[in-house]
C-alpha cells in the first residue's frame, strides 16, 4: 500500500498530483554538454553499423540475421535522430546539425531498402563489387608512370 500513496502526492491547495512525470532537461542537457562524446561515438557506429547490414545482405546471410543487422543500425541511426533532436529544440541550427540528420536519413532510408527489396539491393551490390574488382585489377597491372617525389618517377 505504500508504493500506491508514494506514487500521488498531496500539493498545494490539495490537489492530487502524479509523481510518475519524466523530467527531461537533465537528459537533454547531457545530451548537449557530451556532443563530442555522443558523436565520436554515434557517428561510426552508424555508418559501421550499416555497412555490416550492406555486407550481410552481399554474403546472402538468412533473412534473419540481416533484418536484426539493420533493426541494429536503425537503432543507431534514431539515437543520432534524438541527439540531434535536442539540438534543435533550443534553437541550433548549423551545417552540423544538417550533415548528421543526413547521415542518419541515408543510414535509415539504405536499412530499409535492404528490408523492402533485399533482392535488388543484393544485385546492385554484386554489380558494384565486380566493377570495383575489376578496375583495381586493371589498374595494378597497368600502374601509371608519374613523377614522384624529386622529379623520379614511380613504378
Amino acid at each position: 500500500m505504500e508504493w500506491f500513496l508514494d506514487f500521488f502526492a498531496y500539493g498545494k491547495n490539495s490537489d492530487l498530483k502524479l509523481n510518475c512525470m519524466i523530467d527531461f532537461a537533465p537528459i537533454l542537457e547531457f545530451s548537449r554538454y557530451n556532443c563530442t562524446a555522443i558523436c565520436a561515438f554515434l557517428v561510426p557506429a552508424n555508418v559501421l553499423a550499416t555497412i555490416q547490414t550492406l555486407v550481410f545482405l552481399y554474403l546472402r546471410r538468412p533473412l534473419s540475421q540481416i533484418w536484426l543487422a539493420s533493426l541494429f543500425a536503425c537503432s543507431f541511426a534514431f539515437a543520432m535522430f534524438l541527439h540531434v533532436a535536442t539540438w534543435l529544440i533550443i534553437g541550433v541550427v548549423m551545417a552540423p546539425t544538417f550533415i548528421l540528420l543526413g547521415l542518419v536519413a541515408t543510414c535509415l532510408v539504405v536499412n530499409l531498402v535492404v528490408i523492402i527489396y533485399p533482392e535488388k539491393l543484393r544485385g546492385i551490390l554484386q554489380l558494384v563489387v565486380q566493377r570495383v574488382h575489376r578496375y583495381l585489377l586493371l589498374f595494378l597491372n597497368n600502374p601509371v608512370k608519374t613523377k614522384g617525389l624529386f622529379g623520379l618517377q614511380n613504378r
